[in-house]
């Protein structure tokens, strides 16, 4: 199987499992009645532990000349918060198509896997607002197709941090967030204008649907 066909069943398996996931949701938020979290009955804030799954669909945009227009995403978290506070979380993101200033300027996807930690400050009854800060670092990919001579595919260190908020009704509810990310370290190119360069970056900007237990 060529890189290329490899990258377009992953693209289709996720956006199939978004699909079939977002379906399922009238039926399980049916049977759910509360959150199976801790609640303080003195003040009704949320003291215990949370498991946070979220899949969410957004835009992709640079800085400078990294990015020459922006562009869709997709992707997802799991995330834990210990004491509904503090925890860490792992991100996985899916940028396809966008337009690069490198040699082949378009049809380059930009994946991303980051591990995090992150701070809520949940209020409201039940904890229902979620504002949150996290950061951490990860991968970034990047699959050029369409070369004149060879598909390209390269993989960096990467960091991100973002800012954002969640909110619920019971179990479920949303997460929206704006989030940067940046290569960091000395990038090997395997030759000019192919993969990705030294200090790449751009900025993510989504929102979807959040589950908690």
């Amino acid at each position: 199987m060529s890189n290329r066909t490899w990258h377009s069943t992953l693209r289709a398996l996720c956006c199939g499992a978004a699909a079939v996931g977002l379906l399922a949701i009238p039926a399980v938020a049916a049977a759910q009645n509360a959150p199976d979290v801790d609640i303080d009955s003195d003040n009704g804030a949320v003291t215990g532990n949370q498991f946070i799954a979220s899949g969410n669909i957004g835009g992709t945009f640079g800085t400078e000349s990294n990015l020459d227009q922006a562009g869709v995403n997709f992707g997802g978290a799991l995330s834990y918060l210990h004491n509904s506070m503090f925890g860490g979380e792992f991100l996985a993101g899916f940028a396809p198509n966008l337009n690069l200033d490198l040699v082949n300027g378009t049809n380059n996807d930009v994946n991303d896997y980051m591990f995090n930690l992150i701070a809520a400050a949940p209020f409201g009854v039940e904890g229902r607002w979620q504002p949150f800060v996290s950061g951490g670092i990860g991968a970034i990919t990047l699959h050029q197709g369409d070369l004149s001579l060879f598909d390209s595919n390269d993989s960096e260190p990467g960091a991100n941090i973002g800012v954002g908020l969640m909110g619920f009704q019971d179990q479920w509810g949303f997460r929206t967030e704006l989030r940067y990310f940046t290569q960091i370290g000395t990038a090997a190119q395997p030759a000019p204008g192919v993969g990705i360069p030294d200090g790449f970056n751009f900025w993510r900007a989504n929102a979807g649907v959040a589950y908690r237990w």
